[in-house]
C-alpha cells in the first residue's frame, strides 16, 4: 500500500514538473515585500490588542507564510528550531516525538512549559499539558506562527511558563499540493474556500504516509544490535465556518507511529503509538457599549492515546509464570482526556492613548481514561507474587491513572497607555484551583519609542505551571510513579530589549533573567521515575535576532542564544544557540540555505555519570520554482550533510537519541482562481 501511494505521489510530481508552463517574469523583490509584511502583521498573543514588532512589549519572533515556504518547513519543530532561546530535540517517549523548550527549561521530554494557541486557543494536552505532539503539527494549515519568549501567566494562566507559541490558521483559497521523497511515500493537502455575504466555509485536508529513516541501535532487550525505522502516518481536516461577528474552527488530527524508541525502549514487534484530538473552537464577538468590545468563547478539546511497548525481554517470566509463559512483558495503555473552557475577553478603548482588557475563564479538564491491558499481571510483578498470573490474550487490566479532574477559575486586567515616547503595560491574573489554591501572576513594561527606527524595551512578568492531572494522579507502575504531593511551579522574568527597524533590516537584542521557584523536576523515588519540586533555580543569557533584505532579491535571517547560567537540571540543553538562513531569488527561482547550531550538551547514564553529546551545525537547502500563478514546484533538502547527530536521552540507560539522516521532499502546488 505504502508503495503504491508512492508511486502515484512519484508520477504526480513527475507530470507535473513536465507540463508546458508559462513563466512569470514579474521583477518584484520579494523578500523586501516579506520584510514589509512583517512588520505589518498586527499581533494579539501577548496583549490580546493588535500591536506591531515594534511596539509589543515581549520578546517576540513571527515566521509569516512566505517565512515557513522559504524555509521549506513541513512541521512546527521545525520552524521552532530557529527561534533565538528555544530548542528542538527528538525524544524516545513516543516513537516519532519532538519537545521544544523555551530559554533552556525543559521538562524531560515534554513541552509542558510552552503554552501552545491555535487561533489564540490553548490546545496543550488536557491530561498532561504536554505538546509534543503539536510539534508535528503540519503546516499546510498555517499562515503565521508568532512565538512569545519569556512567561504568559498574565494573560493565559499555567502553562505559559517560559513560552507562548500562536498558531494563526489560514484563509483556505483553493489549491492542492502532492509530495513525495526518499522517507515520504506521499504527502496530499487540498483546502478550498466558500464565500457568500458575511458567511464563510474554509475546508482543509492532509493526509501524510512515511516509510521514516532506517537505524542501527543497540537492542534493549539483549547484547546485539537491531535494526529499526520510524515510520509513521498522520492525516489532518480543519473546517472553519465564519458568519458575521461568530466564528468557529474544527480541527481533527491523527498521528500513528510503529517501531523506533517507545518508553525508551526499542521493540519493532510490539512498539505502537497512536495520537488522535480534535479541537472545537467557538468565539462571538459583540459591541457591548462604544468603546468596549467584547469576545465570548467557548472551548472543547478531546486526545486519544494508544500506547503499545515491550517492557521486558522474552523469557522473563518463563520460570514462575501460571500459565507458563516464554512471551515478554508486553501490554497496551489507553489515555482519554477532555477540556471545556468558557471565556469572556473585554477591550475597553478608555481614551486615544489609552485601554485596558480584562476578561474571565472557567475550565474543567478531565482524565476519563487510564488503563492498559497486559500479558502478565503488573500488580503480581509490583508485589513479587509468584507465580505471576500470565494472560495469552493480553487482558490483564491495570489502571495507570487516577480519572481524576481538575477545575480552573481565572480572571485578569491590563491596562495599557502611553505617554510621549513611552508605551505603558500593567496587568496581572488570578487563577484559583480547587488542589492548589490561587496563583496571581503579574506583569509591568515599558515601551520607549524616540524615532521611527528605534525600540527599547524593559519588561518584568510572572508566571506559573500547575501540576497536571499526569503528574499527580499516575499510578505507581513498574518504573514510573506519580506524586500527589507535587506544588505549583513559579517563574520570575526580567527582560530588556533593544531593536532597530528600517525598510531593509529588523535587529533585536534581548538580555533576560529567570528566577524560578518550586521547579518541577525529574526525581528517582523508591526506584521510580516520579517528579518532585526542587531547590530554586536561576539561568540568564542573551538572545539575539537579524533579518535583512538589503541587496535586492536576497535575505538573510540570522539568531543567537547564549546562556550564561543555567539551572543544574538543565544539563540536556545547549547554552549556546544559533541559526542561519539564507534565500536569494533569480527571476522565478528562489534558493535557500539554512542551518541550525547547538553546543555540546549531556545525557545521564544509568551510573550517575555524564557523557558529552557532541556539538553540530545541521544544514539544510531549499529551491523552489515558480512557473506561473497557478503552478509551483519544490525541493528540500534536510541533514544535508548526513551527519549523525545525537540528542540526550531521557532514559539512563541510552547513550542518545539519533536524529534523522539525510532526507528530501519534493512537492508540486497547483492553485486555482
Amino acid at each position: 500500500m505504502r508503495g503504491a501511494i508512492k508511486h502515484i505521489a512519484t508520477s504526480g510530481c513527475l507530470l507535473s514538473v513536465c507540463c508546458p508552463l508559462s513563466v512569470n517574469a514579474d521583477d518584484v523583490d520579494v523578500f523586501e515585500l516579506s520584510l514589509d509584511e512583517l512588520l505589518q502583521v498586527k499581533i494579539t498573543t501577548n496583549t490580546l490588542d493588535e500591536k506591531s514588532v515594534q511596539t509589543i512589549p515581549a520578546p517576540i519572533t513571527v515566521f509569516t507564510r512566505s517565512d515557513i515556504e522559504s524555509l521549506g518547513a513541513r512541521y512546527l519543530h521545525q520552524v521552532l528550531a530557529y527561534v533565538p532561546g528555544y530548542q528542538v530535540a527528538r525524544y524516545t517517549v513516543h516513537p516519532y516525538e519532538y519537545s521544544a523548550s523555551a530559554r533552556a527549561l525543559s521538562d524531560g521530554s515534554s513541552s509542558k512549559k510552552i503554552l501552545f494557541l491555535l487561533d489564540g486557543h490553548a490546545v496543550n494536552d488536557p491530561r498532561s499539558g504536554n505538546s509534543v505532539n503539536l510539534a508535528n503539527f503540519a503546516l499546510h494549515h498555517i499562515e503565521r506562527i508568532e512565538v512569545i519568549r519569556g512567561p504568559g501567566s498574565s494573560i493565559y494562566g499555567s502553562n505559559a511558563f517560559t513560552g507562548v507559541v500562536n498558531l494563526i490558521t489560514r484563509q483556505s483559497t483553493p489549491q492542492v499540493s502532492l509530495a513525495t521523497g526518499n522517507e515520504l511515500n506521499g504527502d496530499l493537502f487540498a483546502m478550498h474556500r466558500i464565500e457568500q455575504d458575511n458567511f464563510s466555509v474554509d475546508l482543509q485536508a492532509n493526509i501524510t504516509d512515511s516509510d521514516g529513516d532506517s537505524y542501527r541501535l543497540d537492542d534493549t532487550f539483549s547484547s546485539e544490535q537491531i535494526t529499526t525505522s520510524d515510520p509513521y502516518s498522520q492525516f489532518s481536516y480543519q473546517l472553519k465556518l465564519t458568519a458575521g461577528s461568530s466564528s468557529v474552527l474544527w480541527h481533527h488530527r491523527r498521528l500513528d507511529m510503529d517501531d523506533f524508541y517507545h518508553a525508551s525502549r526499542i521493540s519493532n514487534r510490539y512498539n505502537q503509538s497512536r495520537y488522535e484530538s480534535m479541537f472545537l473552537l467557538a468565539e462571538h464577538d459583540v459591541l457591548l457599549f462604544d468603546t468596549v468590545q467584547s469576545t465570548f468563547i467557548f472551548d472543547a478539546i478531546y486526545t486519544d492515546i494508544e500506547n503499545s511497548n515491550q517492557s521486558t525481554p522474552a523469557g522473563s517470566f518463563a520460570a514462575i509464570s501460571e500459565p507458563a509463559s516464554e512471551e515478554p512483558l508486553h501490554g497496551t495503555g489507553y489515555l482519554e482526556s477532555n477540556r471545556f473552557k468558557l471565556g469572556w475577553h473585554n477591550n475597553w478603548q478608555i481614551t486615544d492613548h489609552s485601554n485596558a482588557q480584562f476578561g474571565i475563564d472557567w475550565q474543567r479538564s478531565e482524565e476519563t481514561r487510564a488503563e492498559g491491558y497486559t500479558n502478565f499481571s503488573v500488580d503480581d510483578v509490583l508485589n513479587q507474587q509468584i507465580p505471576i498470573r500470565s494472560y495469552p490474550g493480553r487482558d490483564s487490566l491495570v489502571k495507570v491513572g487516577a480519572e481524576d479532574s481538575a477545575t480552573l477559575y481565572g480572571a485578569y486586567v491590563q491596562l495599557q497607555t502611553s505617554t510621549g515616547d513611552f508605551n505603558w503595560i500593567a496587568g496581572g491574573r488570578l487563577d484559583h484551583y480547587r488542589d492548589f489554591g490561587n496563583q496571581f501572576s503579574p506583569r509591568v513594561g515599558a515601551v520607549y519609542v524616540p524615532s521611527t527606527t528605534w525600540q527599547f524595551k524593559a519588561l518584568y512578568g510572572e508566571a506559573f505551571r500547575a501540576p497536571e492531572l499526569s503528574e499527580t494522579g499516575l499510578f505507581t507502575g513498574i518504573s514510573r510513579a506519580g506524586n500527589k504531593d507535587l506544588d505549583s511551579e513559579k517563574i520570575k522574568t526580567f527582560d530588556l530589549i533593544a531593536q532597530y527597524v528600517d525598510p531593509s533590516m529588523m535587529v533585536t537584542i534581548n538580555g533576560f533573567y529567570n528566577r524560578y521557584s518550586d521547579p518541577i523536576v525529574s526525581a528517582e523515588i523508591d526506584g521510580r521515575t516520579s517528579l518532585t519540586n526542587g531547590d530554586d533555580e536561576q539561568s540568564k543569557g542573551v538572545e539575539s535576532e537579524l533579518i535583512w533584505s538589503g541587496w535586492r532579491n536576497s535575505r538573510i535571517r540570522l539568531s543567537a542564544t547564549h546562556f550564561y547560567d543555567l539551572p543544574d537540571s538543565a544539563f540536556r540543553e545547549s547554552d549556546t544557540l544559533a541559526s542561519v538562513q539564507i534565500n536569494q531569488q533569480v527571476g522565478d527561482l528562489q534558493l535557500g540555505l539554512s542551518g541550525t547550531y547547538r553546543s555540546d550538551r549531556q545525557s545521564l547514564t544509568s551510573s550517575g555519570d555524564f557523557i558529552k553529546i557532541d556539538s553540530y551545525w545541521a544544514w539544510n537547502a531549499q529551491l523552489r520554482y515558480v512557473f506561473s500563478s497557478q503552478w509551483g514546484v519544490s525541493l528540500a533538502i534536510n541533514n544535508l550533510e548526513d551527519k549523525q547527530h545525537t540528542n540526550p536521552s531521557i532514559a539512563d540507560d541510552l547513550n542518545g537519541v539519533p536524529n534523522k539522516g539525510r532526507h528530501w521532499v519534493v512537492e508540486v502546488t497547483r492553485s486555482f482562481d
